[in-house]
């Protein structure tokens, strides 16, 4: 694996080695549908629980427009968010990050 200086098909941003986003529109579009199975999942559990964004976003430390990101497909969370996601809405991460075939 090349070392992420290196690397032709991510793009650092904020210089944290945990956010990524598409280089690519081509890169969206192969991940379209797993992103969108993502953010369904998230919104899915969240309004199970009777959350709005904001709560949740309050509750795990970042900003509504991030949960709002994460629920139209636009980004997938971090694995440091992820896992407070996770743990305040009480699933596991497989049932977050399940896809499924259609």
């Amino acid at each position: 694996m090349l070392p992420l200086q290196h690397a032709t098909n991510i793009e650092k941003v904020n210089a944290t080695p945990y956010k990524f986003r598409f280089a690519s529109v081509s890169q969206k579009r192969r991940m379209g549908g797993y992103a969108m199975s993502v953010a369904n999942n998230i919104k899915k559990v969240r309004e199970e629980r009777n959350l709005r964004q904001e709560e949740l976003a309050t509750a795990i430390k970042c900003s509504s427009r991030t949960i709002s990101r994460y629920e139209t497909g636009a980004r997938c969370p971090s694995l440091e968010l992820a896992l407070r996601l996770a743990c305040y809405l009480k699933v596991s991460t497989d049932k977050l990050f399940k896809v499924v075939q259609d």
